[in-house]
Order: C-alpha cells, then sequence, then structure tokens
C-alpha cells in the first residue's frame, strides 16, 4: 500500500518540528544586577514622588495622617481589600450561564468521498457520494447552563463576600496597630530631640570632671579613696547619659519609616499639645467596652467570617449528590454547499448523576452536623477570649496611666533639684560635679517620662484596637494631606464615647425587613437548615 506523507511535500511538518524544538529550548534567565539597581532606583525615586514634601515641624496629627496616606506597609493591606472586593465582584457573574460564540474555517487538499454498503446483501455500492465542501466556513453561539455549576458559583461568590470581609478587617487592624507605633515612635523621636542637645553637653562637661578627677588622682591633691568615688560617680553619670543617647538614636529613623520618609530626611517635631502630655484616664465602664468590643473587634468579625467560609464549603460538597442537569442551546451556520439549510437553531437537555455519591450521604450529613457544633464551639472560644482580652487591655491601661502620674511626680522632683542645684553652681555654692549627677537624675525622670507616657499610649491603642475603634474610615488616598490631619485631630480626641452615646444593637422589629449579604430577614426565616432538610428528605424515602 503505498502511502502519500502530504505534510512533508509541502514541507509544513519540519516547520511544526522546528517550533517544537524553539519552544522546548525557552530559557528561564535570572535577573541582572544591572537591571536589579536599575528598577531598585526608579522605584525609590517614585515612592518619594509620591510622598508629599515636608515643608514645616510635623505635630503628632501629621505624622499620623502622613503614615496612614503614605505607608507602604499599610498601602499594601489597603490594595489587598480592593483586590478582594473585585474578586467578589467578579465571583458573581459565575453564576451566569455562559455564552461562547465559536468561528471556524476547515478546509482539506482532497474531495471527502464516501461509499456504502448494502445492508441486506453486504455487496459494496460502485457509487461513491462527496457530501461535504473542501473549504467550510462555521460560526457558533451557544448558551450553556449547568445547575450544579451555578450552585457552586453561588457559594463561592458567598465565599468570596467574606474573603473581602476579612481584608477588610485586615485593614483595620493595620490601620490600629499603625496608629499605635506612630505615636509610641513620636513621642520618642520628640524626646531624642529635646534632650539631644542636653545630653550631649551634659556629656561634655562630665568628661571635662573626669578628666579632672584623674588629674587630681596622678598628682595625688586628695585621699585616692575619695578620687575614685569621684570618677565612679562620674563614669556612672557617664554609662546612664550614654544609654539614653544610644536609645534614643533610632527613634527618629523609625519614625521617618512608618511616615515613609526617606531614611536621613532632617525634620522637626512638634511640641505635643498639652493634652496628649497629661491625658485624662478613660473612665467608660468595662460592661459598655465588652459590648463595644464584641460588636467592632476585627478579630472576632475574621473569626465569624471565616466559619462561614467553611460552612459554605461544606454545603458546596453536599452539592455533589445530587443530580446535574445541563441546558444548551444556540444558533449555528455552516457554509457547507449540501447542507439544504445552513442555518439552524438547537437546544438540549441533559441529566446526570454519580449514584456512587449516594453511599457518602451520611458521612456528608455527619460532617455537616459536626462542623455546625464546632464553628459554634470555636465562637465561643473567641469570644471568651475577646472579653479576656477586653479586662487585660484595660488593666494594662489603667497600670500604665499609673506608671505615668508616679514617673511625672519623680520628674518634677528630679527638675527642682536640678533648678536649685543650677543655682547653687551660678552661685559658687556647689560643685559641677554634683550638678552633674543632679542634671544626669533630670535627664534620666524625663526620658523614663516620655517612655511612660508612650506606653500609656500603646496601651491605649491596644485597648482601642481591642474595642475596634477606628480612627478614619474610608477611602484615606483620596482624601488631601490637610484635611486628614483635621480628621486624625478630632478621631483622637473623641475616639472613645461616653456612656450615653454608646447604642447596644437589639433585635430590629419583626414589621422591619433588614438584608443581610443581599438576604431579608424575613426570607431567611423561611430557609430550612440544609442538613435537616437532607435527613428529611431521606426519611422520606424510607
Amino acid at each position: 500500500m503505498k502511502i502519500k506523507f502530504y505534510f512533508l511535500k509541502n514541507n509544513w511538518l519540519p516547520s511544526i518540528f522546528l517550533l517544537t524544538l524553539t519552544a522546548c529550548s525557552m530559557n528561564i534567565k535570572p535577573i541582572d544586577n544591572f537591571t536589579l539597581f536599575k528598577e531598585s532606583k526608579e522605584a525609590i525615586r517614585a515612592n518619594q514622588e509620591k510622598t508629599e514634601p515636608i515643608n514645616s515641624t510635623i505635630d503628632i496629627n501629621e505624622a499620623i495622617a502622613r503614615g496612614l496616606k503614605y505607608n507602604l506597609e499599610f498601602k499594601v493591606k489597603q490594595y489587598e481589600e480592593a483586590l478582594s472586593i473585585n474578586q467578589s465582584d467578579l465571583s458573581a457573574f459565575d453564576m451566569l450561564p455562559k455564552i461562547v460564540g465559536s468561528t471556524g474555517y476547515y478546509k482539506r487538499n482532497n474531495d471527502a468521498i464516501n461509499t456504502s454498503v448494502n445492508a441486506q446483501t453486504g455487496q459494496a455500492s460502485t457509487s461513491t457520494f462527496i457530501s461535504t465542501d473542501r473549504q467550510i466556513d462555521t460560526v457558533d453561539l451557544g448558551l450553556s447552563w449547568n445547575i450544579l455549576d451555578f450552585g457552586a458559583s453561588y457559594f463561592n461568590a458567598r465565599q468570596q463576600g467574606d474573603r473581602a470581609l476579612i481584608a477588610l478587617e485586615h485593614r483595620r487592624k493595620a490601620m490600629h496597630n499603625l496608629v499605635q507605633d506612630i505615636r509610641t515612635a513620636y513621642l520618642r523621636a520628640y524626646a531624642a530631640q529635646t534632650l539631644e542637645d542636653e545630653v550631649a553637653s551634659t556629656i561634655e562637661i562630665s568628661e571635662i570632671a573626669l578628666k579632672k578627677a584623674k588629674q587630681a588622682d596622678e598628682e595625688k591633691f586628695r585621699n585616692p579613696t575619695d578620687i575614685l568615688k569621684i570618677q565612679k560617680t562620674i563614669l556612672d553619670n557617664l554609662r546612664v547619659l550614654e544609654a539614653i543617647r544610644q536609645e534614643l538614636s533610632t527613634a527618629r529613623y523609625e519614625l521617618a519609616s512608618y511616615m515613609n520618609i526617606t531614611p536621613g530626611t532632617k525634620y522637626k517635631l512638634a511640641e505635643p499639645s498639652s493634652e496628649i502630655l497629661a491625658p485624662k484616664q478613660i473612665n467608660l465602664s468595662i460592661e459598655l467596652m465588652e459590648d463595644l468590643a464584641i460588636t467592632n473587634n476585627a478579630d472576632f468579625k475574621e473569626q465569624i467570617y471565616t466559619a462561614r467560609i467553611a460552612k459554605d464549603e461544606i454545603k458546596k460538597n453536599m452539592l455533589k449528590m445530587f443530580p446535574n442537569i445541563s441546558l444548551n442551546a444556540g444558533p449555528h451556520y455552516s457554509s457547507n454547499s449540501f447542507l439544504v439549510n445552513k442555518h439552524w437553531n438547537d437546544a438540549a437537555i441533559q441529566a446526570s448523576w454519580n449514584i456512587v455519591n449516594v453511599l457518602t450521604i451520611p458521612s456528608q450529613i455527619s460532617a455537616g452536623k459536626n462542623a455546625d457544633k464546632l464553628f459554634d464551639e470555636k465562637k465561643s472560644s473567641v469570644l471568651m477570649g475577646l472579653i479576656t482580652q477586653v479586662h487585660i487591655s484595660r488593666l494594662i491601661y489603667d497600670n500604665a496611666y499609673q506608671s505615668l502620674e508616679r514617673n511625672e511626680s519623680v520628674f518634677q522632683v528630679d527638675k527642682r533639684l536640678n533648678d536649685i542645684s543650677q543655682l547653687k553652681v551660678n552661685a559658687a555654692l556647689e560643685s559641677k560635679l554634683d550638678n552633674v549627677t543632679y542634671r544626669t537624675a533630670y535627664i534620666l525622670s524625663l526620658l523614663r517620662k516620655y517612655q511612660a507616657l508612650s506606653q500609656l499610649y500603646a496601651a491605649e491603642g491596644k485597648l482601642r484596637s481591642t474595642l475596634g475603634q477606628e480612627v478614619i474610615a474610608g477611602d484615606i488616598s483620596k482624601i488631601p494631606l490637610n484635611d486628614l490631619k483635621g480628621q486624625v485631630n478630632m478621631a483622637l480626641k473623641d475616639w472613645l464615647p461616653s456612656e450615653d452615646a454608646i447604642i447596644i444593637p437589639k433585635e430590629p422589629a419583626s414589621n422591619t425587613e433588614i438584608k443581610v449579604d443581599g438576604v431579608s430577614k424575613e426570607d431567611e426565616s423561611k430557609k430550612i437548615n440544609f442538613v435537616e432538610k437532607l435527613k428529611n428528605f431521606f426519611k422520606r424515602k424510607e
């Protein structure tokens, strides 16, 4: 039998073979250092261009506003939330029927010739037939809809909506943490700015006093024990001062990173207001704090949404137990000249059922019931943990406030002692060595005061995060920096409502239709539990 290699004759097969070899020879190249360096520099420059330049001193409201507007890690959370919302919107389209349009072109080098065989005699017909053109154009438009795919898409859309809500809670938590970190870093950086000159001058005076003490020791002018005690006192003071300088040296860089300011940029911080330096203690009752946390805490809401996603996953798996029904319809066209009707419409319906899935029904029902119990226990566990967290956060805040008051008292005493010592030095009634000791104690007390203040605001931030009280709601990127500063100022002043202003959620009236996730309460009350419905169905079958 002679075989004609049509593809070889027309040089198609070698071309396909060469294209295949080309695809297999693709190499993945690592990024070179020059490209990496160039792209990184361009990213740094683009990032700097997006940040509004510093034109004056920065107060704490502007620092927080800059952090909310320009902090890169917080922007990541914002974009994650926006992407989750987009994915939630897109998942809703999966529930729609699929409408697919297609067109095609068919060509062959010879005619499709058919023969036939007589059914009674088995004799081959001497006639041949052609029923297809050598070239055919086709156009099809098909609509298809699958019931099980629709059910799975429905639960997927619900799950994606819950994931978008989880991303929202992640963004809220990131905002709470960012504001807390900025307030703490600002107070540390302002303390460094305030104490920088004072620490430097005190270290210089101490170095001079130490040098004189060593010189006196070498010249044996005084008792060696007294001289060594003096040197020990000076060295202790120097050790404390240098520790203070080292502790505060990184504060400005940390604050700059939160505000997305290039490291090394010089900026000046404004003195915090009296309301910040001497905050009032929170007096809201612990019971109302618990109520606020239950209705607003981000972690608790995230657990609720996560449980809903898991429940929908179980329901989605239970859909496999039902028969599948597919619907298909659409118009078609073919240019085949042998067809009498070149245009036609068709429709089809098909039902299928994997009977083996029936064997999984008892396990599926049991899994559904156990999952409900598991999620209820998880919810109770998280809820009780949240209540405990409210009490712990309130206790930490109260302890921090008491610590601030104590450090303020110590600071006032050391400040007065330093002022008295300075007057005595000016009147030549006291040595500079004694004055250095008092100055060191004063500087250390001032530092401890700012540290206690930053710890108080860290505790307040933790309490605020636990109660779920947002600083700014909405899209921050569209708010100008100056307007955002004002909103931050108001939010930090009145972040905790008074007891009279707190409204505890109540069950809505029966005649009021409340929609949750697009479903009204009235419709929701008419629904039968999915697991119970299956149980009743199979009981009737028995």
